[in-house]
């Protein structure tokens, strides 16, 4: 492995090593580590992902299958190439980024796109660290039909728990999420104040949190939303709850483009978890595309005569 220092895990993390190479072979998709594993031994998360999710030098047949955005999208969507924007294949090098456990905040055009760039991710962590992946959503109705959308694709890793749920849904839904049996679970921002949310989400392996509609933590956004600025602070006590040796990524989704809003959320994340986020936006071909346009026209009209 190119980062993996397998000497010092050795020393430093004897017991969590032993109990991933144990389980590093397990071929059970709903094979989950225990929430008390976790609780005793939270470097057993990291270790696990330096050994199936740290590209092998030469290659390999597991980092070709599991690892590969490309195998990822085909296996899961059915689709052969990712969507570029202007020419650029500013979805492939996004969904590669959080592949690689970056940060980041994707400014893509409603229905451009957004949905599978941060579900390709999580459906391949599934494969290599059996992660779960928390997607924060204001819009109910939207998280409902993701999940429909994914099942209609006989893909039943994801879950939603708002307030549109009966009792009984919800309890499922809960015990999905709990057991091992869901891999993406969707909620509101305001559910993070939730103690059931929060001890849900300590009992498993959270490998990253994206956050739809993020243009809401910008008071320059169109839809500004006070619970959006909790969601800095719940990340850093859940981090601070698990004792982690390294903050959990998270990926940024809006369809807003306005560069304040941009520098907003950008802020926010650096401020609030030291997390630099590399921006992915199909705006920026667009933008220069008007701007050399725009200065094309310029020169048109200083070398055209006027008119008398």
């Amino acid at each position: 492995m190119k980062t993996v220092t397998l000497a010092k895990i050795i020393v430093d993390y004897p017991i969590e090593l032993s109990y991933c190479l144990a389980l590093i072979n397990t071929n059970s998709r709903y094979s989950i580590t225990p929430p008390w594993v976790l609780k005793s031994y939270p470097a057993v998360e990291r270790i696990m992902f330096l050994l199936r999710s740290s590209p092998c030098l030469t290659g390999c047949g597991y980092c070709d299958q599991a690892l590969d955005v490309h195998q990822g999208l085909k296996r899961f969507f059915g689709f052969d190439n990712y969507r570029t924007y202007a020419g650029k294949p500013l979805q492939e090098k996004a969904v590669q980024a959080a592949v690689d456990n970056k940060s980041l905040l994707v400014v893509f055009p409603t229905g451009g796109g957004k949905s599978i760039t941060f579900q390709v991710p999580a459906l391949m962590s599934v494969v290599s660290t059996k992660g779960l992946t928390v997607v924060i959503s204001p819009l109910q109705s939207l998280m409902k039909d993701q999940v429909d959308n994914l099942e209609k694709l006989n893909i039943t890793d994801a879950v939603t728990i708002n307030g549109l749920l009966d009792p009984f849904e919800r309890a499922k839904a809960l015990e999905r999420v709990e057991n091992g049996s869901a891999f993406i679970l969707y909620i509101s921002p305001e559910s993070l104040r939730s103690k059931t949310i929060e001890r849900l989400l300590l009992g498993r392996n959270v490998v990253r949190f994206v956050i739809d509609e993020a243009h809401c933590f910008s008071s320059w956004g169109q839809d500004f939303r006070v619970d959006y600025l909790y969601i800095g602070d719940f990340i850093k006590g859940f981090q601070e709850m698990k004792s982690l040796p390294e903050g959990i990524p998270v990926s940024c989704f809006t369809a807003t483009a306005k560069q304040k809003v941009i520098e907003d959320i950008r802020d926010y994340f650096k401020e609030k978890l030291a997390l630099e986020l590399e921006v992915f936006s199909s705006n920026a071909s667009k933008a220069i595309f008007i701007m050399r346009c725009s200065r094309s026209k310029m020169r048109r009209i200083s070398t055209t005569p006027l008119e008398t």
